[in-house]
């Protein structure tokens, strides 16, 4: 991405609603049993080992954004109603408003949605029947981060592997960004069981140092590790990603 001179005003408050038991996790040390997931996951998106959270779940994911930065805040959402961002938000945040991507699917408006809101939760590629969206190309993210300097964008990019044009790094080097990833039934359908019911937080560490962690077992960490680490999965995936998008009309921005 070609750099640009802009300078951010982003900033976010401590959460609204303190949890009786949040507490935050302590940095990570060499004996820290969870290193060698957060490096294979730091690997696959080139970032350090202090910008990715794991969880258990997908689920488990979404609800630690909410508890942190949803609730009682304004939150838009240009996403579909079935992402599980949008399930939180609807029982974490003040009424969310929606973005209706299908009628206004302009840039400008999305610009303009963010201004008059605390946090947007952007969907993509957005799976709608049998349509695949991808509402931002990475340069109109960069242009809604210079245009909405307050906003907490958060990404929900669960779906990233049927991305023609993925988000996830470009959206590592904006500030005030959360990413949202996981892998899904593509990993399930490779064998790797363990990684599809997972999910990961990638943001910067300032931002990710208020989430409450999930607990891993040993074993689950082990096969996590494994499944990551076997042979040509990625290739395979990938390869599945594209059939299941050529059987699909695809959309975008």
């Amino acid at each position: 991405m070609t750099a640009c001179n802009i300078t951010f005003s982003y900033s976010i408050e401590a959460p609204l609603t303190a949890q009786p038991n949040d507490t935050a996790a302590p940095l990570v040390t060499s004996a820290d049993p969870q290193r060698p997931l957060l490096e294979r996951l730091a690997a696959r998106i080139s970032s350090g080992t202090d910008e990715v959270v794991p969880f258990t779940t997908v689920e488990s994911a979404a609800r630690a954004i909410a508890r942190t930065f949803l609730c009682g805040r304004r939150v838009g959402l240009a996403c579909t109603q079935t992402s599980p961002l949008a399930r939180e938000s609807r029982l974490s945040a003040q009424p969310a408003s929606s973005f209706d991507g299908a009628n206004d699917a302009t840039l400008r408006a999305l610009i303009e949605f963010a201004r008059d809101v605390d946090v947007l939760i952007i969907e993509a590629p957005q799976r709608v029947g049998s349509e695949i969206r991808e509402p931002l190309t990475p340069r109109q993210l960069l242009e809604l981060r210079a245009r909405s300097p307050r906003t907490l964008l958060v990404l929900d990019l669960l779906n990233e592997d049927l991305a023609r044009t993925p988000l996830t790094q470009a959206a590592l080097l904006i500030p005030g960004t959360l990413v949202l990833r996981g892998f899904g039934s593509l990993w399930a359908a490779e064998g790797a069981v363990t990684v599809a019911e997972m999910a990961f937080i990638a943001g910067a560490p300032t931002l990710l140092a208020s989430l409450v962690r999930d607990s891993f077992e040993a074993d689950t960490l082990n096969r996590a590790v494994s499944e990551l680490d076997s042979g040509d999965i990625d290739r395979r995936v990938q390869s599945n990603a594209r059939r299941l998008r050529s059987t699909c009309m695809i959309g975008g921005s």
